[in-house]
């Protein structure tokens, strides 16, 4: 098995402007994301019909990220988002 790590088109530190922060604050997992498929919104007409298929990318993980962030949320109502990701970046 692959051991974890940044993948290549990810978005990866040093900070541009200041060279010791340390970025990305938060990763998930982004490669080989098996996602539902509209076949409703694609832009291609698709004629196999599938409702699921592979995909890597920001547009994968984000929704990782998101939907910890609703979680953590539902235990703590009136946390903030610097809250939040402060308990995401701990944990």
């Amino acid at each position: 098995q692959k051991a974890p790590k940044i993948l290549s088109f990810s978005s990866r530190g040093p900070n541009i402007i200041v060279a010791d922060i340390l970025k990305p604050d938060i990763t998930a997992p982004g490669l080989e994301i098996l996602a539902a498929n509209s076949l409703k919104a694609s832009p291609f007409y698709d004629t196999t019909h599938v409702k699921y298929s592979v995909e890597s990318g920001t547009s994968m993980s984000c929704p990782h990220v998101a939907g910890i962030a609703a979680y953590i949320k539902t235990f703590h109502p009136k946390w903030s988002p610097s809250m939040i990701k402060s308990a995401i970046m701990t944990t």
